[in-house]
């Protein structure tokens, strides 16, 4: 599989562009972007060719011209940083991967066993496509639901660390899923066909159609709440 299309409309480099795509939607670990760590951090078929001293002086430069934020943490006495894209090195990524954010969802979930109660969140800018993904979750069996999706709108959200989102949809609905479960069949035809939405550089470009009016929720769900 190759990295997702480019317009080169900017002059980062493909390696540079790849660095951008690990930190578009989080700070991340610096020793994640290594070209090792990269495709096993990120769940990607594919790496940069950056060396480790070529990946530092890309982000410390990167860091000084504004295009991306650094933190520091200290975990046991020992220093990380991290790295995410800036609101001007976002930009700069918008122009060559056309992200489409009214498609963009952000999901979490909580299992039994490591939590008193199961849930699984998803946000997006859409609440079709929010509901859709869902569907997709439910009928791939990543999640098994355990009780009605509840709504609610939030306003100022930055669902990446450099994007305000203005007004976002939230559902969140119980789960029945346990870390004790065994495991169990996933099937990503299904979920790759229904999802609507992406939340990953695997799924920024290949999403499937939008349903109509017609075969969405268009009536308040039973629980359904607002917050405006």
């Amino acid at each position: 599989m190759e990295p997702p299309n480019r317009t080169r409309t900017t002059s980062l480099s493909d390696d540079e562009l790849l660095i951008f795509d690990a930190i578009f939607d989080c700070f991340q670990d610096a020793t994640n972007l290594t070209s090792f760590a990269y495709p096993y951090q990120l769940n990607l078929p594919y790496t940069h060719s950056l060396d480790d001293k070529a990946l530092a002086e890309f982000l410390a430069a990167a860091s000084a011209s504004g295009l991306v934020w650094r933190k520091t943490d200290i975990h046991s006495g020992k220093s990380y940083e991290y790295f995410s894209l800036s609101t001007e090195g976002g930009a700069l990524w918008e122009q060559e991967r056309l992200p489409n954010w009214e498609r963009y969802v952000t999901t979490s979930q909580r299992e039994l066993g490591l939590f008193p109660t199961g849930s699984q969140r998803i946000c997006g800018a859409n609440e079709s496509i929010c509901r859709q993904f869902a569907g997709a979750l439910f009928g791939a069996g990543l999640v098994t639901p355990g009780g009605p999706i509840r709504t609610r709108t939030v306003c100022h959200v930055r669902l990446v660390p450099w994007r305000d989102f203005g007004r976002v949809c939230l559902l969140r609905f119980p789960t029945k899923d346990s870390v004790h479960d065994p495991l169990r069949y996933t099937d990503w035809d299904v979920y790759n066909s229904s999802r609507g939405g992406w939340r990953s550089l695997l799924e920024i470009q290949h999403y499937p159609k939008i349903p109509d009016n017609k075969t969405m929720h268009t009536k308040p769900s039973i629980g359904r709440f607002d917050s405006r």
